[in-house]
């Protein structure tokens, strides 16, 4: 569907980008995700918390804990508030890594964030 919008020569909107992350993390395809996200930077657009959640959400079904945290670190730098989606799917991650000290201390990161 991206495809045949460029080639139409109409530049996807951001919720075109967004519906395609989330079937990204649905199919676990977080490289797909990856590279969707920077498309959306191409494109002339700026990735929302969705786009990041939806990112961070497929990297956990890819067992990427370090994307995921390094897309979780990135909200702030592109000063987007995290939501408690975005934080469950990073310590998720987290946690299937094994990784449960880092973890806790995103989980008491996210709630002193509220």
């Amino acid at each position: 569907l991206l495809r045949r919008l460029h080639v139409r020569h109409k530049m996807p909107r951001l919720i075109s980008y967004n519906a395609a992350l989330s079937a990204c993390e649905k199919g676990s395809q977080w490289r797909r995700a990856m590279a969707l996200l920077s498309r959306v930077a191409q494109d002339a657009a700026t990735a929302d918390d969705i786009s990041l959640c939806a990112c961070i959400s497929a990297c956990k079904r890819g067992t990427q804990w370090t994307t995921a945290v390094d897309l979780l670190k990135s909200m702030e730098d592109a000063r987007l508030v995290p939501t408690v989606m975005c934080y469950n799917a990073a310590v998720a991650a987290l946690e299937q890594a094994g990784k449960l000290s880092m973890a806790l201390q995103l989980v008491q990161l996210s709630s002193e964030q509220g």
